[in-house]
């Protein structure tokens, strides 16, 4: 008898591992949220020294960032790095920054640097309790800042350091 309860013991765990795999299956599985574009809300045209240019990166969804993100520009010789103004927990679908044009700076069409200029620091930007996915558009492809928009960049400056 006690190899037989044994047997039917073993059935059961093993039914029960079945059914709790089964279940663990079945669920649906989340997409992470995904970059859809990169944006800005300055007009078109030509950019000097001082001018302020807002510049977005848009989320299929709302993403929960622990703190500031920072993306990096092509900017000429000197790649510029913009940081958003919120440095809390915070959840959007659209961070914005803001890039200020310095002497030495110098773009036909502004972009981004690559696909992993999206920096969330030392934070993961979370939607639905998984990681989303922080790969911009490549420069100049559809959905890019340049793709977008027609920015140009001259910074031009009596303390320039190369021309």
């Amino acid at each position: 008898m006690y190899r037989r309860l044994t047997g039917l013991l073993s059935a059961a765990v093993l039914f029960i591992g079945v059914a709790v795999l089964v279940s663990e299956g079945s669920s649906q599985a989340v997409a992470a949220a995904t970059v859809t574009s990169v944006t800005s809300t300055t007009p078109s045209g030509t950019y000097v020294p001082g001018d302020v240019i807002s510049i977005q990166v848009n989320f299929s969804e709302p993403v929960t960032a622990g703190g500031g993100v920072a993306m990096i520009l092509e900017t000429g010789p000197t790649d510029r790095t913009i940081r958003t103004e919120h440095r809390v927990n915070y959840t959007t679908s659209t961070f914005t920054f803001s890039y200020t044009v310095q002497v030495g700076d110098r773009s036909a069409d502004l972009d981004v640097q690559s696909i992993h200029s999206f920096l969330p620091g030392e934070y993961t930007l979370i939607a639905n309790g998984v990681n989303a996915n922080i790969t911009l558009p490549a420069p100049g492809a559809p959905g890019s800042l340049s793709a977008n928009s027609d920015i140009v960049i001259t910074g031009v400056g009596a303390d320039e350091q190369w021309s």
